[in-house]
């Protein structure tokens, strides 16, 4: 995802859209278009990260931190 708080059109609404896409495309960006998706988007909603799987990643991911802290001299201890 590209960005983690953007509000998004589900997954199912997008695959039933996606046959009259060419007609809906060129209209796209319309006050009556973009009213109507407003009603159906949200932004995603993801689980919280368990601690064993939090602590996994800090550890796997602990050398490239150190090494990206060196080099930039910021602090990207988490």
């Amino acid at each position: 995802m590209k960005y983690k708080s953007e509000a998004v059109v589900s997954q199912w609404l997008r695959a039933f859209l996606k046959p009259p896409r060419p007609v809906i495309d060129p209209v796209r960006y319309t006050r009556p278009v973009t009213a109507t998706r407003n009603l159906v988007v949200h932004p995603p909603v993801y689980p919280k990260l368990s601690s064993d799987l939090r602590g996994a990643s800090e550890s796997y991911y602990a050398p490239e931190i150190k090494s990206l802290t060196e080099v930039t001299g910021l602090d990207l201890e988490p």
